[in-house]
């Protein structure tokens, strides 16, 4: 599952709109469209953000919860130990 992804589920778990999101965030509801659709990616301040509104490490966010998706994303990026 990749963020945009997370983001929906994390959201409609939570029982809220784009727009409420959006609201919190102080950004337009595209942007919150664009996140989950994977066309865009928050900044730092608004993924921090999301994390504090559902109440999740950036990590369940993210999905990268264990050494073998840490490893894997290393070699994707190219990353020696």
């Amino acid at each position: 599952m990749k963020f945009g992804e997370n983001l929906k589920r994390l959201r409609q778990e939570a029982n809220l709109s784009q727009k409420q999101v959006a609201d919190y965030l102080n950004v337009k509801i595209y942007t919150i469209s664009d996140w989950e659709r994977g066309r865009a990616e928050p900044s730092l301040d608004a993924f921090q953000k999301l994390c504090v509104l559902f109440d999740v490490a950036s990590d369940e966010v993210l999905e990268i919860d264990n050494i073998e998706q840490r490893e894997k994303l290393k070699i994707e990026m190219n990353i020696k130990k």
